[in-house]
């Protein structure tokens, strides 16, 4: 399992599973080869879906897997940076 991360401030958001992070590295952008964080709105979530991405991914980049918006993305909203945790 992969833990997800809030990349201000450190926040665990979750775990995925490898499928899961094969399709967020797949899909999204990367700056560089050592890049290994990405922004995340609510349209990122949309194409996630459309992909084919799991429950447990969605869930926790909505905000629904238990704890606060506001302790994920700045002023609760659905968008920030995510990343694999170190």
């Amino acid at each position: 399992m992969i833990t997800l991360v809030a990349k201000d401030g450190g926040a665990v958001l979750g775990t995925i599973g490898e499928d899961d992070l094969r399709l967020l590295t797949g899909q999204l952008e990367e700056e560089d080869s050592e890049d290994t964080d990405y922004y995340v709105s609510s349209d990122t979530i949309e194409m996630l879906k459309d992909a084919g991405a799991g429950a447990d991914l969605i869930r926790i980049l909505t905000g629904r897997s238990g704890t606060p918006k506001g302790s994920r993305w700045p002023g609760g909203a659905t968008e920030g940076v995510v990343g694999p945790g170190r």
